[in-house]
């Protein structure tokens, strides 16, 4: 990666006088450091007031942590601890709800979200699995304004739809919100005046990373916490969450509004010459800027993207672990990324990769593997015996790491404490205790830089990170795109950010043939991005 040393473009962002600025920045243009150097110009040129503060808002938990080391490494730890604060979004609703929630006659006790809650309710009414889809759908389509219980009911009711009712019966008799109620309850709460006040007298500034991962719900929320100055960065055609709600179209025409000045970035510091070839083969063509290396020079030669064609999933596997571990055993500090769009693609590359215990590696869709988690699941352990039951442990666990957590905001890491004690009971062998398991768990750091090692995980988890070597395995037909969202233009933008997470070096892959469900082979059309990938490799 070549170190970024701050373009034209860049300085006319960082240093703007305008108090809305919209920052458009594709994958690679240093975007977190961006924002890092915005804030530093904002503090040091005396625009955030003694007694008020700056926030810095992320979309996810891990992308916080990375805004918060950058920001702290410009400012040093004394001013920011006095002039920032960096929330993930989810940290801020819970944040303004604790607070604020008697306010609209909220219980302060209330149980925060996680990901397990609407599927076990769902399993206690009995619901099959279309009417389930239907009903969350439904809840996440009349919790996206700043509507009461009371009206949430009356819209369940005139629908017809008695399981999201009864779904949300069941929710309220537990005092619990769900991810929906929490971001509902935030904007309703700086609907009212006085509380709105409160939160503009405190924040003199905003910057808003990834904007294009928000709802307009969140977008009201964010402009409505502070509005004197606001810094937002993202980029549209990085935009693959609309399946979680996100409004990337929406929020870019309201940011257009909004901001006076718009710098598009187009530099990337992040990516080899060769692998912006390929990124720019997709981007390109569905409107996304062209890119170009800051340093071309810097990466020296040689080849350092192939496109490689098998006659089965098990042949391309096979060759594609033996490709991504040999790079991790010949160069230990370099960080190699296989990468597939869902995970149902990637079966037999993890039954090959099982058996490598030579180099780190991680599967990206552990939970155990979560910074910061497992040192406080080990701590929670402690005293609880081996000689009780794997249930009654697990049991003791949970509850032990769920009063430690009691009253923080931080949803995210109430939500994957549910995930990790699944995979604790899928990893205990039979007669082993929970400290016996945690013992043998390593913990891994992720933040915008993966650690050396080859690492395994899905489109959508890889999106912010970025690694030296790059795997892109399953281009067909089917799973790039998706073979429920053939049509849907997030497919091509979905391929775009699993490219361009290279940093060095790009191997795309497919195979001629793949297993159904069912167990037979089938022939599997090559993607339909596939020819202009291979030429570009």
């Amino acid at each position: 990666m070549t170190e970024l040393v701050a373009d034209e473009r860049q300085m006319e962002a960082v240093e703007s006088l305008d108090d809305q600025v919209l920052v458009i920045a594709p994958p690679g243009c240093g975007k977190t450091e961006l924002l890092a150097m915005r804030a530093e110009f904002l503090v040091r040129e005396g625009r955030i007031l003694p007694g008020r503060r700056l926030l810095a808002i992320t979309y996810s938990k891990r992308a916080r942590d990375n805004m918060r080391q950058r920001i702290q490494e410009r400012l040093g730890p004394e001013l920011t601890s006095r002039f920032v604060t960096v929330l993930n979004f989810h940290g801020l609703a819970g944040r303004i709800v604790r607070a604020h929630a008697t306010t609209l006659d909220i219980p302060k006790d209330f149980v925060m979200p996680t990901k397990r809650w609407f599927g076990d309710a769902v399993s206690q009414i009995g619901a099959g699995w279309e009417s389930r889809k239907a009903a969350e759908s439904r809840l996440l389509e009349v919790k996206s304004s700043p509507i009461s219980d009371v009206e949430i009911d009356a819209q369940l009711r005139s629908s017809g739809d008695e399981l999201a009712l009864a779904v949300e019966q069941v929710r309220r008799s537990a005092n619990r919100l769900d991810y929906q109620d929490l971001i509902r309850h935030a904007q309703r709460l700086l609907h009212v005046p006085g509380v709105a006040r409160l939160y503009q007298s405190h924040f003199d500034a905003v910057l808003v990373d990834e904007f294009q991962d928000l709802s307009l719900q969140q977008f009201d929320i964010v402009t409505r916490a502070c509005t004197r100055r606001g810094t937002y960065v993202g980029d549209p055609l990085q935009g693959i969450y609309s399946w979680a709600g996100a409004q990337p179209d929406a929020v870019i025409a309201a940011l257009r509004d909004r901001c006076t000045t718009r710098v598009d970035l187009n530099v990337s510091y992040r990516s080899s010459p060769e692998v912006l070839a390929i990124v720019n083969a997709v981007g390109v063509p569905i409107g996304a800027t062209e890119l170009h290396a800051a340093d071309p020079s810097a990466w020296g030669s040689g080849q350092r993207t192939r496109a490689y064609v098998f006659d089965s999933e098990e042949d391309e596997a096979s060759k594609i672990a033996e490709l991504a571990v040999g790079i991790a055993r010949k160069r230990p500090q370099a960080a190699v990324a296989v990468i597939a769009r869902s995970g149902w693609r990637r079966g037999p590359l993890d039954r090959e990769l099982s058996a490598v215990d030579d180099v780190p590696l991680q599967f990206w869709d552990m939970a155990l593997d979560h910074p910061g988690l497992l040192t406080a699941l080990r701590t929670a352990a402690t005293g609880i015996a081996a000689t009780l039951p794997l249930e009654d442990q697990l049991r003791m666990l949970n509850e032990r790491c769920l009063h430690g957590l009691a009253g923080d905001d931080d949803v995210d890491t109430a939500n994957i404490l549910g995930d990790a004690i699944d995979l604790l009971r899928q990893r205990a062998s039979e007669g082993e205790g929970v400290r016996a398991v945690l013992a043998r768990t390593k913990a891994v750091d992720v933040t915008d830089v993966a650690p050396p090692g080859v690492h395994v995980l899905n489109a959508h988890l890889g999106k912010g990170q970025q690694f030296d070597w790059v795997f892109v395995i399953g281009l067909e037909e089917g799973h790039v795109p998706d073979y429920r969202s053939l049509e849907d233009p997030e497919e091509a933008r979905a391929l775009m950010v699993m490219l361009s997470r290279a940093k060095r070096g790009l191997v795309v892959s497919r195979s001629r043939t793949v297993k159904t469900k069912y167990g037979t082979t089938k022939s599997a059309p090559r993607s339909r991005w596939w020819d202009q990938l291979a030429a570009a490799a």
